[in-house]
């Protein structure tokens, strides 16, 4: 059984709030990890790009 909710950001960012510390950390550990991997994608591709022209 799955369920989808469509909810606002200011909602989210309530929910979040109410979360117990240790979920709390989870949650903040998952965001972290996703933004480090986002970020050395583009780093990357910043590198790729600048590379070809030299």
């Amino acid at each position: 059984m799955q369920l989808q909710v469509d909810i606002g950001f200011d909602q989210l960012v309530q929910l979040a709030k109410k979360l117990p510390g240790n979920q709390w950390a989870k949650l903040k550990q998952e965001v972290d990890k996703q933004h480090a991997t986002d970020r050395s994608v583009s780093e990357l591709e910043c590198f790729l790009l600048n590379a070809l022209f030299f």
